[in-house]
């Protein structure tokens, strides 16, 4: 996605940012791919089937739908913990802001 570094901040898309905000959480460096998402997912899922959306169009606000038989047997909650669990660093580091999860089994699809 193209930025445009502003006197005022950065613009991403079409969201412009704070110069302080972006060097004091790095939100413009520090942006994260659906294949960083869906590769960070299948370490802890390897069966997983995993859908990534960038529900703002800035990279870290995302919709991930994950399909994996190692749900089976557990209930939401416990399923979005694992879910969390598996991208604890880049939700630490602030690459993902937000993220709305879905989490089935392949009998639930």
């Amino acid at each position: 996605m193209p930025s445009t570094l502003l006197r005022s901040g950065v613009r991403i898309g079409r969201r412009e940012l704070p110069l302080d905000s972006v060097l004091r959480y790095g939100k413009y460096r520090t942006m994260i791919s659906a294949d960083a998402v869906t590769a960070i997912i299948r370490e802890t899922l390897p069966d997983a089937a995993v859908t990534v959306i960038d529900k703002t169009g800035t990279q870290d606000h995302l919709i991930v739908r994950i399909v994996s038989d190692r749900f089976r047997g557990m209930n939401l909650l416990d399923r979005h913990r694992l879910v969390y669990q598996a991208l604890a660093a880049p939700m630490k580091d602030g690459r993902i802001h937000a993220l709305e999860i879905t989490a089935k089994t392949s009998d639930e699809v």
